[in-house]
């Protein structure tokens, strides 16, 4: 008797069950949502550590903030794994892990960089007419999210604050071998399943 094929639907709901969630699309609010009552909702069923899988290049500063923060408001702990890329906030999620639990496959790739939210202000400043006030106001929000952004790496990654300024001044882009070095993830696995993960 063929076994029944189950919808994508399906599979993710059996692999919640195992506390194995998953960024693979841009991370904007409806992601964070969903991310973030998945993460309270497995908080709230046991203590067991819970592993978001991320393939992602980033997206909205304040979604990727919403979740890091229920990162690490749950009880659990969170392993990350990186499958192919975590850019922008992709990267800011995948080192929120639990330190010594964050991971990526051989042939992935993560890439940080300075925050971008002026762009959007500058954009409403145009449509406004009112450039030079607005871009004033903006850029100073802009200044004190970067400031907050370079302490959140700083934390997760252990690099002192004047080289991340210094680096980040262009998109760095990391291997697995390099992103080890630089605090972004503590080891590269050959594969993602938990046998791998816990040699």
């Amino acid at each position: 008797m063929k076994q029944a094929v189950l919808n994508q639907d399906e599979v993710l709901g059996k692999l919640r069950q195992e506390r194995i969630l998953f960024i693979h699309e841009d991370i904007y609010e409806s992601v964070s949502k969903s991310i973030c009552s998945q993460l309270l909702y497995l908080d709230k069923e046991g203590t067991a550590d819970i592993t978001i899988q991320i393939n992602s290049h980033g997206g909205d500063l304040f979604a990727m903030n919403a979740i890091c923060d229920t990162m690490q408001y749950v009880r659990a702990d969170i392993r990350t794994i990186c499958m192919g890329a975590a850019f922008s906030g992709g990267s800011s999620i995948l080192m929120a892990g639990e330190p010594g639990k964050r991971y990526c496959t051989p042939n992935s790739w993560m890439m940080l960089h300075q925050i971008s939210t002026g762009q959007r202000y500058k954009k409403v400043a145009n449509i406004l007419k009112y450039f030079s006030i607005y871009l004033s106001v903006s850029s100073n929000q802009t200044a004190r999210e970067m400031d907050k952004y370079f302490e959140f790496i700083s934390e997760h990654t252990r690099q002192p604050v004047s080289r991340l300024k210094e680096d980040l001044t262009t998109d760095l882009w990391l291997s697995p071998e390099e992103a080890v070095g630089y605090g972004v993830i503590d080891k590269l696995i050959p594969t993602i399943t938990p046998k791998a993960i816990l040699k």
